[in-house]
């Protein structure tokens, strides 16, 4: 039987995606998905490689024991049906079959297809190897991993929301979640001492990708505001103008700006002398951003005006992108490189279960 490349993402990446909803943008798919041994309607806790029956598989299924003709694949006696798979096609091109042509939908369908098939045959590995060595998840790990989840949401987004919207029960979610928990044991256990990343590893990743770790071009900035209000007549305006002209004047003239910013200045900032801490490029709106990344350091620019009003503006610090230090930035390159090593076990331990496995696949997707 032949055997394909396996790739994985974070354990947690996966739960999170395990309750995803299908709906999807014009150039999107939607969410794989797979169904758990015997179940259809549960999605699978990992990305899963292909499975493909080799010259002996017809032989070996007619000395076998006669085999339900809906049957597409069988993994160590667990089998897949084509009502299952159905089943999850269905849900899952629910929400895109108005979105894409006859022929992308053909295409679509034979991609979920042969995806449903793969993730089965290493979902029902790893779920036999995690019953065989009696791997557990308590209900405090569960509920961690749980919480760990709804961290990983957006604000405003809760996970009975993407429950609802995925069809999936509450004790769906937990027993996904408890796999998921038992495959990251099961995995840590494999690696033994190699899971956690040296700091010579994460200094070698660091200067190799050393571009992908940098601060952004920023100015430091204060500003003097002379607000406008709705409903100013262009008389009002005007007026408005030539007052931050005049406030600009007694700058120019050797005027302190702070004690001007906290005398006429209308924005929040007044009280910190008009100073607007450091920001990046595209943070604040377009005039004054132009502006700021355009002055000299120390200068008093021109009077700008945007839809809040008449700005003068003095830029303390001009910083060029610049690299960040490996302290910044160690923590996550660990965490990386940790999931990294992670799949990296988890593909060696479904390569070896796969060796030993007795893997039928009657219908090729």
């Amino acid at each position: 039987m032949k055997r394909a490349a396996y790739a994985v993402g974070s354990i947690l990446l996966v739960l999170v995606l395990l309750i995803l909803p299908a709906g999807c943008g014009k150039d999107e798919k939607p969410a794989d998905t797979a169904a758990a041994p015997q179940q259809a309607q549960a999605p699978p806790a990992v990305p899963l490689p292909a499975a493909t029956a080799g010259p002996e598989a017809p032989a070996a299924a007619a000395t076998a024991l006669p085999v339900p003709a809906d049957v597409v694949v069988e993994v160590d006696g667990t089998r897949l049906t084509q009502g299952q798979i159905d089943a999850i096609l269905k849900k899952r091109l629910a929400s895109v079959k108005e979105k894409l042509t006859a022929e992308q939908k053909k295409k679509l369908r034979g991609d979920l297809r042969k995806r449903i098939i793969d993730d089965f045959v290493t979902r029902t590995l790893l779920a036999n190897e995690i019953k065989r060595r009696n791997v557990k998840a308590s209900e405090q790990e569960i509920n961690e991993a749980i919480q760990q989840v709804k961290g990983t949401l957006q604000p405003g987004t809760t996970l009975e929301d993407l429950m609802k919207q995925s069809g999936t029960s509450q004790a769906q979610l937990r027993e996904e979640i408890a796999f998921g928990v038992k495959l990251d044991k099961l995995v840590k256990s494999s690696m033994g001492k190699q899971g956690k990343p040296t700091d010579k590893e994460i200094s070698a990743f660091y200067e190799k990708n050393k571009k992908t770790f940098t601060i952004p071009e920023s100015v430091r900035a204060r500003h003097i505001l002379i607000a406008k209000a709705t409903g100013d007549d262009e008389k009002v305006k005007a007026e408005k103008k030539a007052k931050a002209e005049d406030v600009r004047k007694q700058l120019l003239a050797g005027g302190n700006f702070m004690e001007l910013a906290k005398k006429y200045s209308e924005c929040p900032s007044k009280e910190h002398g008009g100073d607007l801490g450091e920001f990046p490029r595209g943070q604040m709106v377009k005039p004054f951003d132009q502006a700021a990344f355009s002055q000299k350091v120390n200068e008093i620019g021109p009077v700008v005006e945007t839809d809040f009003g008449y700005h003068i503006i003095q830029v303390q610090e001009h910083n060029a992108v610049r690299p960040m230090p490996l302290e910044k930035v160690k923590d996550r390159v660990s965490l990386y490189l940790e999931h990294q090593k992670k799949n990296q076990a988890l593909g060696a331990l479904v390569k070896k279960l796969q060796t030993t496995a007795k893997i039928m696949l009657y219908k090729q997707p």
